[in-house]
């Protein structure tokens, strides 16, 4: 049996595309993975922190309805290594564990999803910042480098992941290799 999973992520194109996510969900019953800032916008199944920074600020706004989860650093049950920042991108699904290098949330949320059983999960909000894509979240350390080093980590953990499943991304991306072709929303409408 086969499982696909929808991980929402905090890109621009989150907003951008809501309604054609929410008929994609509709059409599609997924297994839906919010990770981090949610907005009240959807109510994903599971939610999932690996920033304490980012559970401080958003936590409370979790809908009753989704599966908080959040990594044992933050006295939660999903078992996550990961040394971020990092220009490399590497990540590895170890049993019950991740283990990575300069993984964020989206990914991690792909990667958990892989571990729930997916064997086909999309990526929506997953933008990438080199075409000009903003990002919900703005800080001080994140100049052009940093940024530029983050979508490259991306990148090689988004191909580390296709070797566990299918994983395609279905809003605009900056990632075209992990476009679906036949789901992508390149138009509003």
């Amino acid at each position: 049996m086969s499982l696909t999973a929808l991980i929402l992520t905090t890109g621009k194109t989150l907003d951008e595309y809501e309604q054609e996510i929410k008929q994609f969900i509709k059409d599609n019953n997924p297994v839906t993975i919010g990770v981090h800032n949610m907005a009240g916008r959807f109510v994903p199944d599971y939610h999932l922190f690996v920033s304490k920074k980012r559970y401080k600020e958003y936590g409370k706004k979790v809908h009753p309805a989704s599966k908080l989860v959040l990594t044992t650093r933050m006295g939660g049950t999903l078992s996550l290594e990961n040394k971020y920042p990092s220009s490399h991108g590497s990540i590895k699904i170890d049993g019950d564990k991740i283990v990575a290098e300069g993984a964020s949330g989206g990914v991690v949320g792909a990667a958990y999803a892989i571990m729930l059983g997916a064997d086909t999960v999309y990526m929506v909000g997953q933008d990438g910042y080199s075409d000009g894509a903003k990002h919900h979240y703005k800080e001080k350390e994140n100049n052009w480098e940093r940024l530029m080093e983050h979508e490259s980590a991306t990148k090689m953990i988004l191909r580390d992941l296709n070797k566990y499943a299918k994983v395609r991304i279905i809003t605009p991306t900056v990632y075209k290799e992990f476009y679906d072709e036949h789901i992508l929303f390149d138009a509003h409408g």
